[in-house]
């Protein structure tokens, strides 16, 4: 197999995605997307036929397509889109929306204006115009935009590694179609490399996406490599396992809790991953792509991304971490000072508190207890809780070595999903299907890395369900799962209420989508009701 490693500095040029040329050439030279130029996704020109007919033929081709196709995953902020261009803001990044949207977190920052959309999102006050929204639909675009290039163009077959190259750009196009049905619900399903003298899809129903999710995980998981099967230059691409995990999830919020079951159970058997002993060791640099780590977005400090490469999507590294940073921080050797965003929840940490559970509080979260303990002083006050999430704080270990912006250059990698995620899954998988004693053991194993007791064997029905939700928040605190948990859970109502001033109701389900893409597509694509 040929192994070509991410490769940042020499990027694929999207066929589809830049204006149409007086002279083309077959170059490998830099991804072009959200152009300046370009009115929409669906707003490219080809720009060569015998281009797309003769690319993607080697392994070497596929595989710079695919870097091309998880480069979306870390693209958290850019100027380069309409969001910025029109609203003065680049950023929407999936994590730090489910976050604040959630009871776990608030948008923070530095005051009610600081990056509208996430203050909306946070206050459930959202509009059609939200420009974090409109940049993450954009980016899912794209990102299903280059999964289709190789899916339809590169030569199946040549050889097993380009078989699995395709494996791996369904596996991410099943991604980016889940952040979409999961924030938008109904969406348009493109599954071919879309041309301009074409019409704008019509949505399609919340089950015909899940069908269409479930579809190529199954088929990527026929070609993708187990993770001990990867290099260690590789352990950022999907494995089988991480198909297997995305699929039991899916299975999971469409309430097929025995198919969920019979795929978790295929994930486990593998003994490809276990619990790690040491919570904290899941978050740190050390413990990246570890024996938990099912699947993760993968960031780099030592790409030197500075504030003019945003604009060509070339920022590589964790701009989350600068942003969930304490504001006017002093000086210190254990954090560096950021803009305030994602502060924790005080309802959280009071929910580790009613627990005893120190282990998942303290590496979960920081605040003015270390800050006092240490003689830190520091000035950020807006929607101030006294605590910041400190699974990807910009720390020290994770700082920028380059020679760029450091804000933009955090290593912390995003742990997307991991064993115990889907440990708490399968309990809720078995409890629903009546083994609650299965339930409760999957429930104390997790536990029993916090250092917690088992949950009492009496424990059953609801209240053993109230277990599921309560170890879901705790051992997940803060890593973007919480909010559709709820909403899966329908209990939304009871714990979305009064954040900051505004309350879940019915319509929260699911996001509005943007309303440029509607006024784009002549009507074709209908807003989310209520959001009309």
């Amino acid at each position: 197999m040929t192994i070509i490693k991410k490769d940042h500095s020499n990027k694929t040029i999207s066929i589809f995605e830049m204006k149409r040329a007086t002279c083309i050439s077959i170059v490998i030279a830099g991804i072009a997307l959200f152009s300046s130029c370009s009115e929409s996704f669906l707003d490219v020109d080809p720009i060569g036929l015998s281009y797309e007919e003769n690319y993607y033929s080697t392994d070497e081709e596929v595989s710079k397509g695919l870097n091309a196709a998880y480069d979306l995953l870390v693209l958290d902020y850019s100027t380069s889109n309409e969001a910025a261009n029109s609203e003065g803001h680049g950023y929407g990044s999936s994590y730090m929306m489910r976050n604040i949207a959630s009871d776990d977190a608030n948008a923070g920052g530095g005051n009610a204006l600081d990056i509208p959309g996430y203050q909306e999102m946070d206050e459930f006050r959202l509009t059609t115009q939200n420009a974090s929204l409109l940049s993450h639909w954009q980016r899912c675009y794209y990102g299903i935009f280059r999964c289709n290039l190789i899916i339809n163009h590169a030569y199946a077959d040549t050889t097993n590694a380009i078989d699995e190259y395709i494996a791996e750009a369904k596996f991410l196009r099943a991604y980016y179609y889940w952040e979409l049905v999961t924030f938008f619900g109904e969406v348009p399903i493109v599954d071919w490399v879309i041309s301009t003298a074409e019409t704008y899809p019509a949505k399609k129903s919340v089950n015909e996406v899940y069908a269409f999710i479930e579809k190529d995980l199954l088929e990527a998981m026929e070609a993708l490599p187990l993770k001990s099967e990867q290099s260690s230059g590789n352990k950022h691409r999907a494995s089988k396992g991480a198909a297997q995990a995305l699929l039991s999830k899916a299975y999971m919020f469409q309430q097929k809790y025995s198919e969920a079951a019979q795929v978790m159970e295929q994930l486990f058997n593998s003994s490809e991953y276990a619990l790690d002993k040491s919570y904290a060791h899941i978050f740190s640099i050390a413990g990246e792509f570890g024996i938990e780590s099912i699947f993760e977005i993968s960031y780099t400090n030592k790409y030197a991304s500075d504030w003019e490469a945003n604009r060509s999507r070339a920022i590589e590294g964790n701009v989350n971490s600068q942003l969930m940073g304490v504001r006017g921080l002093g000086g210190n050797p254990y954090y560096y000072a950021g803009w305030g965003f994602n502060k924790v929840e005080v309802s959280l940490m009071a929910a580790f508190d009613a627990e005893n559970d120190s282990v998942r509080k303290y590496n979960s979260a920081y605040g003015d207890e270390f800050f006092t303990a240490h003689s830190i002083s520091y000035t950020d006050n807006y929607k101030k809780t006294g605590w910041w999430c400190k699974k990807m704080a910009p720390d020290a270990e994770s700082f920028s070595d380059g020679s760029g912006a450091s804000e933009l250059d955090y290593a912390h990698n995003e742990v997307v999903m991991r064993l115990a995620d889907f440990y708490l899954l399968y309990a809720e998988a078995e409890y629903q299907l009546g083994n609650e004693s299965v339930a409760r053991q999957y429930i104390d194993s997790v536990r029993l890395r916090a250092n917690l007791a088992p949950i009492s064997s009496s424990i059953s029905g609801q209240d053993l369900f109230n277990s599921i939700v309560k170890e879901r928040r705790l051992e997940l605190a803060l890593e973007g799962h919480r909010y559709f948990d709820v909403i899966r859970w329908g209990l939304a109502g009871q714990y979305f209420v009064n954040q900051w001033g505004g309350s879940y109701t019915d319509k929260n389900k699911y996001f509005p989508i943007p309303q440029q893409e509607i006024d784009r597509s002549g009507g074709v694509l209908k807003q989310n009701t209520d959001y009309q």
